[in-house]
């Protein structure tokens, strides 16, 4: 999801755990707040999360710690952001400010106008890398989960559903272009650099190229038919307290695209990738999934349930948009998670 500070109308529902709680969805984000507190059809200027605040802003919200805005988790339901009223924009910036806020269009980025600047955590070195522009004939696209409880609403009861375990590594994302015979042409990006167009150059000190060395990928790509394809990736073991039992670095599969199309997890073609997906831990009727149980307990892909997993994603088998327009691709963490705020992607 694309780091923006941007106007928005709030749509309010209930807290499935709380009665003196909302869910307020805010664009595709999702906030917890007192019930009452926001009106369905409100006008809100959203602050997400890794938003550094203004100074002025920072005595009002003590839990933004050293003025970084972060998720927190309430009564099970993830809140991921700040949403401030035009009135709030009136007291903390004045009336001009409020007056050409309430000029901009709804979803454009205003994060310049008030001074809120997006947090960046160090990526360590071996992560980092020499990076080129995406080729302008190289297609490619992004991946990312929304909040269960934002979107909930739109799956059907009787809908087949798969739930795969949330892995804490960085998205590794792997770009395959047929030449001539069986040949590949590959290009190896992280979440970041790509929504920032880029790819980092082949290195082998790099933990991205490192873990399509060791895990055995573009082999498994060559038994794909297409010209194009797209692996979404978590690569591992990269962040503190989460090794899931590798020595060294490799990914795990989550996601594949052939010439632009998603091919569901258990389709034929996709065999040779049966040791690199990603846990399944329930594939059946939506209604019948208990998501928040199956968020908790063990990681399973080392087999030996070495620490916690960071929750599940639950995804329609068909992969199909909400009526918004954002993939139906929804996480719910488990409630033992606790960001450290270093994270990188």
């Amino acid at each position: 999801m694309i780091w923006s500070v941007s106007k928005h109308l709030v749509s309010i529902k209930p807290h499935p755990n709380a009665d003196a709680l909302e869910i307020a969805k805010v664009g595709a984000n999702q906030l917890v707040v007192r019930k009452g507190e926001m009106r369905d059809g409100d006008t809100v200027i959203f602050i997400p999360k890794d938003s550094m605040l203004p100074e002025i802003m920072q005595p009002a919200f003590p839990y933004a710690r050293e003025g970084r805005v972060r998720s927190v988790q309430l009564r099970g339901e993830i809140s991921m952001g700040i949403a401030l009223s035009l009135n709030d924009i009136s007291t903390f910036f004045g009336e001009d400010t409020r007056n050409l806020l309430e000029l901009a269009d709804f979803g454009e980025d205003i994060s310049a106008l008030l001074n809120i600047e997006k947090y960046e955590p160090q990526v360590p070195s071996h992560m980092q890398g020499e990076v080129d522009p995406v080729p302008i004939h190289v297609y490619y696209s992004q991946h990312d989960c929304n909040q269960y409880g934002t979107y909930r609403d739109e799956l059907d009861f009787t809908e087949r559903v798969v739930v795969t375990e949330k892995l804490h590594g960085s998205q590794g994302i792997y770009l395959f272009n047929r030449t001539e015979g069986e040949q590949w042409d590959i290009r190896v990006s992280s979440k970041g650099m790509l929504r920032k167009g880029l790819i980092l150059k082949q290195s082998e000190s790099n933990t991205y190229w490192q873990a399509l060395k060791n895990s055995g990928l573009t082999e498994k790509v060559s038994t794909l038919q297409g010209n194009a394809i797209q692996v979404f990736t978590e690569v591992i073991p990269v962040q503190k307290g989460y090794n899931y039992g590798e020595s060294r670095v490799t990914l795990r599969v989550f996601e594949v695209r052939v010439d632009g199309n998603i091919l569901p997890y258990d389709s034929p073609e996709l065999a040779a990738f049966r040791d690199l997906w990603v846990p399944v831990v329930y594939d059946g009727k939506f209604g019948k999934a208990d998501l928040y149980a199956l968020s908790k307990g063990k990681e399973l892909v080392s087999g030996q349930a070495l620490h916690i997993r960071e929750g599940v994603v639950v995804r329609p088998y068909i992969d199909r948009k909400a009526d918004d327009g954002e993939w139906l691709k929804l996480k719910v963490i488990n409630p033992a998670y606790k960001e450290t705020g270093e994270e990188f992607n």
